[in-house]
C-alpha cells in the first residue's frame, strides 16, 4: 500500500527554522527540517538545491550552520566584516551579504543576509524574520521547475537573482514605511503651526532610520555591482542572465533615488520645524517678558504700599510712645495722689485716737485736774498720737496700700 508524502502546510513552511528545495532528474522536492544537516543526503544528488536556514545570532551561529552545510569558516568570517555589504569569490565557493531592513515604527533595523553559493547549491542564512522568504519558500518548487533551460551555473545565478531580488522587494517595501510616518508627521506639523510635543523627536528618528536605509542600498548596490563585474566561475557570463543583476542593481538606485528624495523632504521638515520652534520660542519669551514687566509693575506698586504702610506704622508707633509717656505721667501723678491719700487717711486716723481721748478727759463734771496733771495728760496725748500713727502706718503699708514711687516719679 502506498502513501503520499506529507505536503507541508503554509503555518509550517513559516514557522520551520530550515527549508530545503531541490531540483533534479525526478523533479523537485521541499522538506522542512530544524536541523541544517538533514538536508545534505538531498542536495548531494540534485542539480540544483537551495537551503534557506534560520538562525538567532550570526556570531554565535552563522560559522556553524554554515560549516555543517559544506561552506568554509574563512568565507563567511570575511563576509562579516562588513554587515552594510559585502562579496568575497573563493573560486570553489562564493559568499554574498546584502543588508536586510526591517523597519519598525521610528527604527529601521538592518541584518545580514547570508547567501552562499558552493558547486549546485545555494543557501540563505538570516534571522528570524523567516516572513521575508515566506513566498519564496511557498513557490520554491514551482520556480525550480522554470530552471530547465541552460546549464547548471546558469541555473544557480538565476535562482540567486531571484533571492536578491525577494529581499530587495521587501527592503524597498520599507520604505514604504517610512513614508507613511511622514505623513504623520506632516499633519502633526500643520496642527495651527503648533508643534506637539514629541515631533522634533520623532523627525530625528526617522532622519536617522532614513539614513540607515539609505547606508543599507548602497551596500547592496555595491555587492551587486562586484557580483556584475567579479567574473566568478559559479557565476553565469551569459548576458541575459547577467542582465537581471543589472537590472536588479539598476532598481536599487532608483530606490536610492527616492530615499534621498524622502531624506530632502525631511531635511527640509527639520528646517521648518526649526523655524517654527525658533517662533514660538520667540513668543514664549516675548510673553514672558511682558509678564515679568508686569510682575515688576506689581512689585513696585507692592513696595510703595509698603513703605507708606511703614511710613503709618511709624506715625503709630511715635503716637504710641507719646501716649505711653502721657500714661507714664499719669500714673505718676496717680501715684502720688493715692500717696497724698494714704498719708491723709493715716493722719486722720492718727489723731482720732487722741481726740477722742481729749474729748472724754474734758467731762469736767466727771473729770477734775489740777496743774500738777498736765505733764501726763500731755504724755498720754503725744503717745496716743504717735503709737495710732505708727500702728496705722505699718497697716496700711503691710496689706499694701501705700503706692511704690520709682525715683524718676520721686523727683518729679
Amino acid at each position: 500500500m502506498s502513501h503520499e508524502p506529507h505536503q507541508p502546510t503554509d503555518e509550517e513552511i513559516e514557522g520551520s527554522r530550515g527549508f530545503c528545495a531541490t531540483l533534479g532528474r525526478r523533479g523537485t522536492r521541499s522538506t522542512l527540517s530544524p536541523e541544517i544537516e538533514d538536508f545534505g543526503h538531498l542536495t548531494k544528488g540534485a542539480t540544483v538545491a537551495w537551503v534557506d536556514y534560520v538562525i538567532d545570532d550570526f556570531e554565535k551561529d552563522a560559522v556553524e550552520a554554515a560549516g555543517k552545510a559544506g561552506f568554509s569558516e574563512q568565507l563567511v568570517k570575511k563576509l562579516l566584516l562588513d554587515v552594510k555589504g559585502n562579496y568575497e569569490d573563493l573560486d570553489t565557493e562564493l559568499g554574498i551579504l546584502v543588508p536586510a531592513v526591517h523597519v519598525d515604527g521610528y527604527e529601521a533595523n538592518v541584518e545580514p543576509l547570508l547567501i552562499l553559493l558552493r558547486n549546485n547549491l545555494l543557501l540563505t542564512i538570516h534571522t528570524h524574520r523567516r516572513t521575508r522568504f515566506y513566498q519564496m519558500r511557498r513557490y520554491a518548487e514551482k520556480y525550480l521547475r522554470k530552471l530547465t533551460k541552460g546549464n547548471r551555473t546558469d541555473m544557480i545565478t538565476l535562482l540567486l537573482a531571484r533571492i536578491i531580488e525577494e529581499n530587495n522587494s521587501w527592503n524597498f517595501e520599507q520604505l514604504l514605511e517610512i513614508e507613511e510616518r511622514t505623513e504623520d508627521l506632516t499633519m502633526a506639523l500643520k496642527d495651527d503651526n503648533e508643534v506637539q510635543s514629541g515631533v522634533g523627536d520623532q523627525v530625528y528618528a526617522m532622519k536617522h532610520a532614513l539614513m540607515r536605509y539609505l547606508s543599507a542600498l548602497w551596500g547592496t548596490a555595491d555587492t551587486l555591482s562586484n557580483l556584475r563585474y567579479g567574473d566568478a566561475e559559479l557565476v553565469s557570463d551569459k548576458p541575459e542572465i547577467l542582465e537581471r543583476i543589472v537590472t536588479l542593481h539598476n532598481e536599487v538606485h532608483q530606490q536610492l533615488g527616492l530615499a534621498e528624495n524622502l531624506s530632502d523632504v525631511l531635511a527640509t521638515g527639520l528646517e521648518s520645524l526649526k523655524s517654527i520652534y525658533n517662533n514660538q520660542l520667540q513668543d514664549r519669551n516675548n510673553q514672558l517678558q511682558d509678564l515679568n514687566n508686569t510682575l515688576q509693575s506689581r512689585n513696585n506698586l507692592l513696595q510703595e504700599k509698603n513703605n507708606q504702610l511703614q511710613d503709618l506704622n511709624n506715625a503709630l508707633s511715635e503716637r504710641n510712645n507719646i501716649l505711653s509717656e502721657h500714661n507714664n505721667q499719669l500714673t505718676a501723678k496717680n501715684n502720688r495722689l493715692t500717696m497724698l491719700g494714704a498719708f491723709l487717711a493715716i493722719l486722720g486716723a492718727g489723731f482720732i485716737v487722741p481726740n477722742t481721748i481729749a474729748t472724754v478727759f474734758s467731762q469736767t463734771n466727771i473729770f477734775v485736774f489740777s496743774p500738777s496733771d498736765a505733764w501726763w495728760y500731755l504724755t498720754l496725748i503725744v503717745t496716743s498720737t504717735a503709737a495710732t500713727l505708727a500702728i496705722v502706718y505699718l497697716w496700711v503699708k503691710r496689706i499694701g496700700l501705700l503706692p511704690n514711687i520709682s525715683g524718676d516719679e520721686a523727683e518729679e
